[in-house]
């Protein structure tokens, strides 16, 4: 390797002297003796050709330091990649089991889309692994009604006393699955219906009673008159609003509403209006248009407050595709609110965005 033999004197040169030894410039004081160099160039005069001979020497140890540095750096970084496994594992290890538990429950709630999946995923990974994730009752707090028999009474077995997260997304369904999970309705907090053939199954069941159900989401038109939810506070809906229950809508204190077909302005006034306690609103319109005797009656008119008489945290508004009339009347219908925050999301106007706001 070019350079190899110099860089090694030179390092020997700082083992014997030390760094500031092998270095220090009294090395290149010129003396009176002339050293004549013969070659191909003209002779050169001490001290000029000692400190050519000697730059040459720090130019070639240089540039072996060079490939010597880039060398170890592929090897750090090859070595690095070969650790981070081992590294991890021992990471893992020390940690006690407690934190270790609070870890997966973190990885459940992030995982909102498989929350199934990541508790019988870290169930797999090893022995200990297994050991905390059974004794980690969260993991087990998402049912769908998709699930048999086995792995319902299964992840009920460990999800302790734990508040569940129900999604019900097929009305094929096994009877005796459903009649399971109804057995514990009363630990049910969150309540997904995916389904229109949901509520009547539930119906056939009897009066649902849900002391603990906070949030509710629906994609279909259902009938929740008989039911029993004191603390529910945050409903997500699609295309219709909840029906008009007024000791319901009063406790709502989150919407989250999806019009996607032209929604009665005037139903859905009514009922925002009926939610006293509401501080975040939501809307997302998809295709929505003014139908010809589509506007607000007198009577609605009358019973709005003062613009900006009464105070909600949050309003977030999504237009797609839709036309300014209908936004201009759902808008007028909202302006008693005085939100603290505004977030409005615009896409595919009617007309365009240019002519929309005027």
């Amino acid at each position: 390797m070019d350079g190899l033999d110099d860089l090694l004197k030179l390092l020997t040169l700082v083992k014997a002297n030390g760094w500031i030894g092998a270095f220090s410039e009294d090395r290149y004081a010129p003396s009176g003796s002339q050293k004549i160099i013969h070659g191909a160039h003209l002779p050169y005069s001490e001290p000029l050709s000692s400190l050519r001979e000697a730059m040459q020497e720090a130019r070639v140890c240089l540039k072996a330091v060079e490939e010597a540095q880039r060398l170890l750096k592929e090897r750090l970084r090859f070595l690095r990649r070969l650790s981070k496994p081992p590294v991890l594992e021992d990471g893992i290890g020390r940690l006690p089991d407690e934190v270790l538990a609070i870890i997966f429950e973190t990885g459940h709630c992030i995982n909102v889309g498989n929350r199934r999946q990541f508790g019988l995923t870290v169930s797999h990974v090893s022995r200990r692994f297994r050991r905390v994730s059974l004794q980690t009752a969260l993991l087990w707090t998402h049912f769908q009604n998709t699930y048999g028999e086995i792995q319902v009474r299964e992840f009920i077995s460990r999800s302790g006393q734990l508040d569940l997260t129900v999604d019900l997304c097929t009305s094929r369904i096994s009877e005796r699955v459903f009649k399971l999970l109804c057995e514990h309705s009363h630990r049910w907090c969150s309540l997904h219906i995916l389904n229109s053939g949901i509520g009547p199954v539930m119906t056939k069941l009897g009066t649902p009673n849900f002391p603990r159900l906070r949030q509710l989401s629906y994609c279909y038109e259902i009938d929740i008159s008989t039911w029993s939810m004191p603390m529910l506070s945050h409903v997500e809906g699609w295309r219709r609003i909840l029906p008009d229950k007024t000791s319901l809508l009063s406790q709502l204190t989150h919407l989250e509403f999806h019009i996607t077909q032209n929604v009665d302005v005037e139903d859905f006034t009514l009922s925002v209006l009926d939610m006293k306690n509401l501080k975040h609103l939501s809307l997302e319109i998809l295709r929505c248009e003014l139908a010809e005797d589509m506007a607000l009656s007198d009577m609605t008119l009358s019973a709005l407050p003062k613009p900006h008489s009464i105070h909600i945290d949050k309003l977030e508004v999504c237009l797609i595709q839709t036309t300014q009339q209908y936004s201009s009347l759902l808008f007028g219908s909202l302006r008693y609110l005085a939100p603290t925050i505004i977030d409005m999301t615009v896409f595919d106007l009617v007309p365009t965005p240019a002519n929309f706001l005027p």
